[in-house]
Parts: C-alpha cells; sequence; structure tokens
C-alpha cells in the first residue's frame, strides 16, 4: 500500500485517516501482494515471518494494495449508512468491511469510529472508538477462538506464530493493551464451551481458544469502553 493512494482517499473524502495507520501503511504491515490462486504459495510464509495488520485474525483480510479509493467508492454509493462516510480498509471473507466512518456533518479533525458493515443488508455494528482499540479488540478476538486455524504440524506453531504477531503490533497498541494480550499468550489453550438457549432446545458448541467469550466481553468493557 502506498502512502501517497491513501493520501489521495484523504483528499477524495475530505478526512483524515487515523494516524497509527498511516503508520502501518509507511512501516508495511498493510501490504497485501497480489491476491488469487498464488497468494498463499507466494506470501503465506513471510507474511508469517513478518506479519501483516492483524494476519492471524479469522474473517480478516486487507484491501488489496492501491485498492482502497476503488472500493470506498462502491461502498458510499451503493451501502454505506446515511450518517456516515466509510473508508474500508478489510474484508470478511463473505465480502462485508471493516470501515474507518466518519460523520457526514462536521468531520474536521474527528477520530472515526470502526464499525463492520455488512454488504447485503442495512445494518451495521460498531466495533471501536478508534483505531487502536479496533486492533486490540480484534487480536483478542482471535485468541478467544482459534478454530479458524489449520492443524499444527512441525512447521508451524499457533502460539509461536500469535506471539510473532502480537510483537509485530506492540508500536501499534497502548502498553496496557500489549501487556494484557502478552499475558493472555502465556496461558494454556482450552476447551471451552459456548451455550446457545433456544425455545425448544439448548445447544453446546465447543471451542478452542486461550480465553472464554465471557472474558472476551469482560476485557472489552474494561478496557475499552464505548458507548454503542
Amino acid at each position: 500500500m502506498d502512502i501517497q493512494h491513501l493520501e489521495s482517499v484523504e483528499a477524495i473524502y475530505g478526512v483524515q485517516l487515523p494516524e497509527v495507520y498511516l503508520r502501518l501503511c509507511q512501516d508495511g504491515l498493510l501490504e497485501t501482494g497480489k491476491y488469487g490462486s498464488m497468494w498463499y504459495g507466494t506470501y503465506y510464509a513471510e507474511r508469517l515471518k513478518h506479519p501483516t495488520l492483524l494476519f492471524l485474525s479469522n474473517e480478516f483480510e486487507l484491501i488489496e494494495d492501491n485498492s482502497i479509493a476503488e472500493v470506498a467508492e462502491w461502498v458510499n454509493d451503493d451501502f454505506s449508512p446515511e450518517e456516515f462516510t466509510c473508508i474500508p480498509f478489510a474484508m470478511s471473507g463473505a465480502g462485508d468491511y471493516y470501515c474507518v466512518a466518519y460523520p457526514k456533518e462536521d468531520n474536521d479533525g474527528v477520530d472515526p469510529v470502526v464499525i463492520y458493515l455488512p454488504h447485503d443488508y442495512n445494518e451495521y455494528t460498531y466495533l471501536a472508538k478508534n483505531f487502536v482499540d479496533f486492533i486490540f479488540r480484534h487480536f483478542l478476538e482471535a485468541l478467544t477462538d482459534l478454530s479458524f486455524f489449520d492443524l499444527e504440524d512441525e512447521k508451524f506453531s499457533i502460539k509461536e506464530a500469535l506471539h510473532q504477531s502480537l510483537l509485530a503490533h506492540q508500536p501499534y497498541l497502548s502498553e496496557e493493551q500489549f501487556e494484557k494480550l502478552k499475558d493472555i499468550l502465556v496461558r494454556e489453550i482450552q476447551t471451552f464451551e459456548d451455550v446457545h438457549v433456544l425455545p425448544k432446545r439448548t445447544i453446546v458448541d465447543e471451542y478452542q481458544g486461550y480465553l472464554s467469550k465471557e472474558e472476551f466481553k469482560s476485557i472489552i468493557e474494561s478496557m475499552i469502553p464505548f458507548e454503542f
């Protein structure tokens, strides 16, 4: 991702992208390479050694290099919420978008919130009040449920890969956020139960991770509270 491309996005939409996001670009953590059938064989091993933004996170794929202006035009023309100007920076495997969102009125100097914006229905989810808190939240979510990882082998250790990724993210987190994630990574992976009580039955799903979904929610509420 070229910083010049991000500057052109700022000029087109009259916004200031988060300072930490621009630093991520300058430091090379927004590089994607060309997506396609050859991506895994070409880039995956290098990403494990030199992780990009939230590389080891579930349902998170950076917008391809220098494509943000094109994607932002489509998002804002077709399904962005009326109250926001949205700049997408990543997407899920289902084609939904992670966006920094600016109020359309009086956004001068505003630190944008981060939202999750589905492409196929008229709702969105607030994720964090700023970009730093979003990085913390999504990294913590990755540690909560590791089910999206392939099985380990002699060439890949989940713990080692996540530790390497955390070190790569340290400059973009607060000290408190980094220490919390580091302390959680010292734990052993456990199996937790996710209980869904329905009108006629109860479903119990199991997942593996470093912390339960209940603890995840508690940490979010205590460390990065957000009125929405």
